[in-house]
Protein backbone atom coordinates (compact mmCIF):
# COMPACT_ATOMS: atom_id res chain seq x y z
CA UNK A 1 0.00 0.00 0.00
CA UNK A 2 1.23 3.26 -0.82
CA UNK A 3 0.53 6.78 0.04
CA UNK A 4 -0.34 8.70 -3.11
CA UNK A 5 -3.87 10.13 -2.45
CA UNK A 6 -4.44 13.81 -3.31
CA UNK A 7 -7.09 13.67 0.04
CA UNK A 8 -8.06 10.58 2.39
CA UNK A 9 -12.08 11.61 1.61
CA UNK A 10 -11.49 10.32 -2.47
CA UNK A 11 -11.33 6.57 -0.66
CA UNK A 12 -14.73 5.34 -0.49
CA UNK A 13 -14.67 3.26 2.71
CA UNK A 14 -12.80 6.54 4.08
CA UNK A 15 -15.82 8.87 3.11
CA UNK A 16 -18.30 6.39 3.59
CA UNK A 17 -17.50 5.36 7.26
CA UNK A 18 -14.36 6.44 8.66
CA UNK A 19 -15.51 10.18 8.30
CA UNK A 20 -18.38 9.39 10.39
CA UNK A 21 -16.27 7.52 13.51
CA UNK A 22 -14.36 10.25 13.14
CA UNK A 23 -17.60 12.82 13.96
CA UNK A 24 -19.62 10.74 16.16
CA UNK A 25 -17.49 7.74 17.03
CA UNK A 26 -20.19 6.45 19.50
CA UNK A 27 -22.87 6.57 17.38
CA UNK A 28 -24.88 3.04 16.19
CA UNK A 29 -23.70 2.20 12.62
CA UNK A 30 -25.30 -0.81 11.98
CA UNK A 31 -27.75 -2.86 14.05
CA UNK A 32 -28.43 -6.69 13.65
CA UNK A 33 -31.80 -7.70 15.16
CA UNK A 34 -30.96 -10.65 17.79
CA UNK A 35 -26.95 -9.27 17.46
CA UNK A 36 -27.33 -6.47 18.90
CA UNK A 37 -25.69 -2.48 17.97
CA UNK A 38 -21.98 -1.99 16.54
CA UNK A 39 -20.83 1.84 16.54
CA UNK A 40 -19.26 3.85 13.58
CA UNK A 41 -16.33 3.11 15.68
CA UNK A 42 -16.26 -0.63 16.06
CA UNK A 43 -17.85 -1.08 12.67
CA UNK A 44 -14.57 1.22 11.21
CA UNK A 45 -11.93 -0.62 14.01
CA UNK A 46 -13.45 -4.25 12.11
CA UNK A 47 -12.94 -2.47 8.66
CA UNK A 48 -9.30 -1.94 9.91
CA UNK A 49 -8.37 -5.52 11.21
CA UNK A 50 -10.19 -6.90 7.69
CA UNK A 51 -7.91 -4.54 5.59
CA UNK A 52 -4.46 -5.86 7.40
CA UNK A 53 -6.19 -9.85 7.74
CA UNK A 54 -6.48 -8.85 3.77
CA UNK A 55 -3.38 -7.50 3.10
CA UNK A 56 -1.34 -10.45 4.60
CA UNK A 57 -3.48 -12.84 2.77
CA UNK A 58 -1.68 -11.46 -0.21
CA UNK A 59 -4.33 -9.32 -1.37
CA UNK A 60 -2.80 -5.57 -2.83
CA UNK A 61 -3.94 -3.11 -3.98
CA UNK A 62 -5.19 -3.33 -7.59
CA UNK A 63 -5.99 -7.43 -6.60
CA UNK A 64 -9.69 -8.31 -8.09
CA UNK A 65 -11.34 -10.44 -5.51
CA UNK A 66 -14.50 -12.99 -5.99
CA UNK A 67 -16.37 -11.87 -2.94
CA UNK A 68 -19.31 -14.41 -2.76
CA UNK A 69 -21.04 -14.14 0.80
CA UNK A 70 -24.57 -14.91 2.34
CA UNK A 71 -23.81 -12.51 5.71
CA UNK A 72 -24.26 -8.87 5.42
CA UNK A 73 -22.13 -7.98 7.99
CA UNK A 74 -19.37 -9.57 6.08
CA UNK A 75 -19.83 -8.10 3.32
CA UNK A 76 -20.44 -4.31 4.88
CA UNK A 77 -17.07 -5.21 6.70
CA UNK A 78 -15.19 -7.05 3.37
CA UNK A 79 -16.13 -4.28 0.89
CA UNK A 80 -15.10 -1.25 3.03
CA UNK A 81 -11.94 -3.13 3.93
CA UNK A 82 -11.25 -3.63 0.02
CA UNK A 83 -11.91 -0.38 -0.67
CA UNK A 84 -9.39 0.95 2.00
CA UNK A 85 -6.97 -1.27 0.42
CA UNK A 86 -7.17 -0.62 -2.85
CA UNK A 87 -8.37 -4.41 -4.09
CA UNK A 88 -11.29 -4.54 -6.18
CA UNK A 89 -14.10 -6.71 -5.35
CA UNK A 90 -16.02 -8.21 -7.58
CA UNK A 91 -19.29 -9.23 -6.42
CA UNK A 92 -20.67 -12.69 -6.98
CA UNK A 93 -24.54 -13.27 -6.32
CA UNK A 94 -25.31 -16.43 -4.47
CA UNK A 95 -28.30 -16.64 -6.50
CA UNK A 96 -26.96 -17.57 -9.91
CA UNK A 97 -26.67 -21.10 -10.51
CA UNK A 98 -22.82 -22.97 -10.60
CA UNK A 99 -22.20 -22.50 -14.38
CA UNK A 100 -22.52 -18.67 -14.06
CA UNK A 101 -20.52 -18.52 -11.04
CA UNK A 102 -18.06 -20.26 -12.63
CA UNK A 103 -18.19 -18.32 -16.08
CA UNK A 104 -18.35 -15.14 -14.18
CA UNK A 105 -15.44 -15.99 -12.11
CA UNK A 106 -13.68 -16.96 -14.53
CA UNK A 107 -13.91 -13.89 -16.72
CA UNK A 108 -13.99 -11.59 -13.97
CA UNK A 109 -10.30 -11.59 -13.84
CA UNK A 110 -10.29 -12.46 -10.34
CA UNK A 111 -6.76 -14.05 -8.49
CA UNK A 112 -8.49 -13.96 -4.95
CA UNK A 113 -12.10 -15.53 -3.76
CA UNK A 114 -13.86 -14.68 -0.65
CA UNK A 115 -16.72 -16.83 0.60
CA UNK A 116 -18.24 -17.66 3.59
CA UNK A 117 -20.67 -20.67 5.66
CA UNK A 118 -23.41 -19.81 3.51
CA UNK A 119 -22.01 -19.83 0.26
CA UNK A 120 -19.35 -22.98 1.02
CA UNK A 121 -21.56 -25.51 -0.44
CA UNK A 122 -21.63 -23.50 -3.41
CA UNK A 123 -17.82 -22.93 -3.99
CA UNK A 124 -17.29 -26.25 -3.06
CA UNK A 125 -19.17 -27.52 -6.52
CA UNK A 126 -17.41 -24.93 -8.75
CA UNK A 127 -13.60 -24.65 -7.39
CA UNK A 128 -12.65 -26.69 -9.50
CA UNK A 129 -13.48 -25.22 -12.34
CA UNK A 130 -11.65 -22.09 -11.26
CA UNK A 131 -7.77 -23.47 -11.15
CA UNK A 132 -7.27 -19.17 -12.36
CA UNK A 133 -7.50 -18.73 -8.77
CA UNK A 134 -4.62 -18.67 -5.77
CA UNK A 135 -6.20 -17.76 -2.97
CA UNK A 136 -9.10 -19.10 -1.39
CA UNK A 137 -10.01 -17.14 1.74
CA UNK A 138 -12.99 -18.42 4.34
CA UNK A 139 -15.32 -16.41 6.50
CA UNK A 140 -16.99 -17.93 9.08
CA UNK A 141 -14.05 -20.02 10.58
CA UNK A 142 -11.53 -22.32 9.37
CA UNK A 143 -11.99 -24.33 6.06
CA UNK A 144 -10.23 -26.75 4.36
CA UNK A 145 -8.00 -25.38 1.36
CA UNK A 146 -8.98 -21.91 2.42
CA UNK A 147 -6.84 -19.22 4.57
CA UNK A 148 -9.44 -18.52 7.58
CA UNK A 149 -9.44 -14.69 7.20
CA UNK A 150 -11.77 -14.61 10.93
CA UNK A 151 -8.13 -15.94 12.34
CA UNK A 152 -6.27 -13.33 10.81
CA UNK A 153 -8.31 -10.44 11.36
CA UNK A 154 -8.65 -11.27 15.38
CA UNK A 155 -4.77 -10.78 15.26
CA UNK A 156 -4.68 -7.77 13.27
CA UNK A 157 -4.07 -4.42 14.20
CA UNK A 158 -7.09 -1.61 14.16
CA UNK A 159 -5.13 1.31 13.47
CA UNK A 160 -6.20 3.04 10.04
CA UNK A 161 -4.10 1.19 7.69
CA UNK A 162 -2.71 3.64 4.44
CA UNK A 163 -4.86 3.94 1.69
CA UNK A 164 -4.72 1.99 -1.15
CA UNK A 165 -6.71 3.73 -4.23
CA UNK A 166 -8.83 6.68 -4.63
CA UNK A 167 -11.21 9.17 -6.90
CA UNK A 168 -11.33 7.17 -10.39
CA UNK A 169 -9.83 4.15 -9.38
CA UNK A 170 -11.83 1.21 -9.90
CA UNK A 171 -13.31 0.19 -6.29
CA UNK A 172 -16.00 -2.96 -7.29
CA UNK A 173 -17.61 -4.89 -10.14
CA UNK A 174 -21.11 -5.52 -9.79
CA UNK A 175 -23.24 -7.24 -12.39
CA UNK A 176 -26.24 -6.88 -14.49
CA UNK A 177 -29.21 -9.66 -14.21
CA UNK A 178 -27.41 -11.45 -17.57
CA UNK A 179 -31.20 -11.06 -19.28
CA UNK A 180 -29.16 -11.37 -22.39
CA UNK A 181 -26.66 -13.77 -21.20
CA UNK A 182 -23.92 -13.68 -18.35
CA UNK A 183 -24.36 -11.10 -16.37
CA UNK A 184 -22.12 -8.87 -17.54
CA UNK A 185 -19.51 -6.37 -15.19
CA UNK A 186 -20.47 -2.51 -14.20
CA UNK A 187 -17.37 -0.89 -12.83
CA UNK A 188 -17.70 1.31 -9.59
CA UNK A 189 -15.19 3.56 -8.95
CA UNK A 190 -14.49 5.14 -6.09
CA UNK A 191 -15.65 8.29 -7.31
CA UNK A 192 -19.09 7.22 -9.13
CA UNK A 193 -19.79 5.29 -6.10
CA UNK A 194 -18.90 8.27 -3.66
CA UNK A 195 -21.53 9.94 -5.82
CA UNK A 196 -24.31 7.46 -5.27
CA UNK A 197 -23.87 7.64 -1.31
CA UNK A 198 -23.92 11.31 -1.70
CA UNK A 199 -27.23 11.41 -3.78
CA UNK A 200 -28.91 10.71 -0.30
CA UNK A 201 -27.71 13.92 1.14
CA UNK A 202 -31.10 15.08 -0.77
CA UNK A 203 -33.08 12.86 1.31
CA UNK A 204 -33.91 14.52 4.71
CA UNK A 205 -32.55 12.82 7.49
CA UNK A 206 -33.87 13.28 11.12
CA UNK A 207 -31.58 12.48 14.40
CA UNK A 208 -31.23 9.01 15.11
CA UNK A 209 -32.50 7.78 11.66
CA UNK A 210 -32.74 4.03 10.64
CA UNK A 211 -32.68 2.13 7.56
CA UNK A 212 -34.09 -1.25 7.34
CA UNK A 213 -32.97 -3.30 4.86
CA UNK A 214 -32.47 -7.25 4.05
CA UNK A 215 -29.78 -8.72 3.21
CA UNK A 216 -27.04 -6.95 0.51
CA UNK A 217 -26.08 -9.85 -1.01
CA UNK A 218 -26.70 -8.88 -4.56
CA UNK A 219 -23.33 -6.43 -4.90
CA UNK A 220 -24.80 -3.12 -6.22
CA UNK A 221 -26.96 -3.84 -3.23
CA UNK A 222 -24.41 -2.15 -0.22
CA UNK A 223 -23.76 0.49 -3.11
CA UNK A 224 -27.34 1.57 -3.59
CA UNK A 225 -28.31 0.87 0.59
CA UNK A 226 -25.71 0.31 2.84
CA UNK A 227 -22.91 2.89 1.51
CA UNK A 228 -25.65 5.26 1.57
CA UNK A 229 -27.23 5.24 5.09
CA UNK A 230 -23.60 4.78 6.53
CA UNK A 231 -22.49 8.11 4.27
CA UNK A 232 -25.88 9.57 5.67
CA UNK A 233 -24.44 8.95 9.07
CA UNK A 234 -27.77 6.58 9.52
CA UNK A 235 -28.37 3.22 11.70
CA UNK A 236 -28.51 0.53 9.56
CA UNK A 237 -31.15 -2.57 10.50
CA UNK A 238 -29.77 -5.36 9.26
CA UNK A 239 -32.46 -7.93 8.97
CA UNK A 240 -32.11 -11.84 7.65
CA UNK A 241 -34.59 -11.31 5.53
CA UNK A 242 -36.82 -8.12 4.45
CA UNK A 243 -40.68 -8.54 3.21
CA UNK A 244 -44.05 -6.90 4.59
CA UNK A 245 -43.81 -9.20 7.73
CA UNK A 246 -40.28 -7.88 8.38
CA UNK A 247 -41.22 -3.98 7.73
CA UNK A 248 -44.70 -4.41 10.37
CA UNK A 249 -41.74 -5.94 12.88
CA UNK A 250 -39.07 -3.87 12.48
CA UNK A 251 -40.91 -0.15 12.18
CA UNK A 252 -42.66 -0.91 15.55
CA UNK A 253 -39.30 -2.62 17.43
CA UNK A 254 -36.53 -0.37 15.84
CA UNK A 255 -38.15 2.65 14.86
CA UNK A 256 -37.68 2.21 10.96
CA UNK A 257 -37.51 5.64 9.31
CA UNK A 258 -36.67 5.06 5.95
CA UNK A 259 -36.72 2.08 3.82
CA UNK A 260 -36.19 1.57 -0.30
CA UNK A 261 -37.91 -1.19 -2.18
CA UNK A 262 -39.62 -1.86 -5.10
CA UNK A 263 -43.51 -1.02 -5.87
CA UNK A 264 -44.75 -4.35 -5.91
CA UNK A 265 -43.31 -4.70 -2.39
CA UNK A 266 -46.65 -2.37 -1.23
CA UNK A 267 -48.97 -4.15 -3.51
CA UNK A 268 -47.83 -7.41 -1.39
CA UNK A 269 -48.22 -5.37 2.33
CA UNK A 270 -51.45 -3.91 0.80
CA UNK A 271 -53.00 -7.35 0.20
CA UNK A 272 -52.84 -8.09 3.68
CA UNK A 273 -54.86 -6.28 6.16
CA UNK A 274 -52.76 -6.97 9.30
CA UNK A 275 -51.25 -3.48 8.21
CA UNK A 276 -53.76 -1.49 8.92
CA UNK A 277 -53.24 -2.38 12.53
CA UNK A 278 -49.34 -2.01 12.66
CA UNK A 279 -47.71 1.14 13.63
CA UNK A 280 -45.58 2.55 10.81
CA UNK A 281 -45.81 6.15 12.28
CA UNK A 282 -41.74 5.91 12.33
CA UNK A 283 -41.90 6.11 8.36
CA UNK A 284 -40.48 9.03 7.33
CA UNK A 285 -38.98 8.46 3.89
CA UNK A 286 -40.36 5.94 0.93
CA UNK A 287 -37.39 5.28 -1.71
CA UNK A 288 -39.10 3.55 -4.40
CA UNK A 289 -37.33 1.81 -7.37
CA UNK A 290 -36.42 -0.57 -10.31
CA UNK A 291 -40.23 -1.16 -11.47
CA UNK A 292 -43.43 1.18 -12.44
CA UNK A 293 -45.04 3.21 -9.82
CA UNK A 294 -48.44 3.05 -10.85
CA UNK A 295 -50.38 6.15 -9.46
CA UNK A 296 -53.09 4.21 -8.10
CA UNK A 297 -50.43 2.41 -5.90
CA UNK A 298 -48.76 6.01 -5.13
CA UNK A 299 -52.20 6.74 -3.63
CA UNK A 300 -52.84 3.96 -1.60
CA UNK A 301 -49.26 4.57 0.07
CA UNK A 302 -49.81 8.34 0.71
CA UNK A 303 -53.03 7.45 1.96
CA UNK A 304 -51.86 4.87 4.54
CA UNK A 305 -48.78 6.69 5.56
CA UNK A 306 -49.38 10.24 4.81
CA UNK A 307 -46.38 11.51 6.76
CA UNK A 308 -43.75 9.47 4.84
CA UNK A 309 -41.96 11.56 1.74
CA UNK A 310 -41.81 8.84 -1.51
CA UNK A 311 -39.47 9.11 -3.76
CA UNK A 312 -39.32 7.24 -7.10
CA UNK A 313 -36.36 6.43 -9.00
Amino acid sequence: MTARLPSPYSNYAYAVLTSQALRAPDAVAVTQPGRGDVTYAELDARVNQRAYALASAGVQPGTRVAALLSDPMAIIELYLAQAKLGAVTAAMNPYWPDDVLAAVSETSGCQAFVYDTGTAEAVSRVRSRLPQIGNWMHIGGPADGALDLDALTANAPSDPPVLGAAAEDPLALFYTSGTTGLPKAVVYTHASATAVAQIWLDIPRSPGGAFATGPIIWGVGFAVIAGPALYGAMRLVLAPAFGPAELLQLAASQRVTHISVIPSFFAQLFSDEGHRDADLSSLEVIMLGAEPLLPSLLERIRARLPQAAVYSY
